[in-house]
């Protein structure tokens, strides 16, 4: 996914695209922390555990001096129904 966006939005002074592990918050070291930033997760924070999901919340809101996150949410009847479009890919959901 990360090659494809990179070809529909090309990077810019102000824009950068980072592909990385969301469990592993070293990718933080890579955005300057003296601007504001934003968090688009869309989609991917079903597939973290709890835990993980605050550390990663925490660490950004550490990390920026002030900024937006967003990001989508389901109940447990989504995440059900879900389930049957991502069946084939070897995802779980957490």
């Amino acid at each position: 996914m990360i090659d494809l966006r990179r070809q529909l939005f090309r990077e810019r002074d102000n824009y950068h695209v980072i592909g990385a592990s969301l469990d592993d918050l070293r990718w933080l070291d890579r955005v300057p922390r003296d601007q504001p930033g934003l968090l688009v997760a869309e989609g991917v924070l079903q597939y973290l555990s709890e835990t993980e999901v605050k550390a990663l919340l925490n660490a950004v809101v550490a990390h920026f001096p002030r900024g937006q996150m967003i990001f989508d949410i389901g109940n447990p009847w989504m995440v059900q129904r879900a389930g049957s479009n991502v069946g084939g890919t070897g995802a779980t959901y957490k």
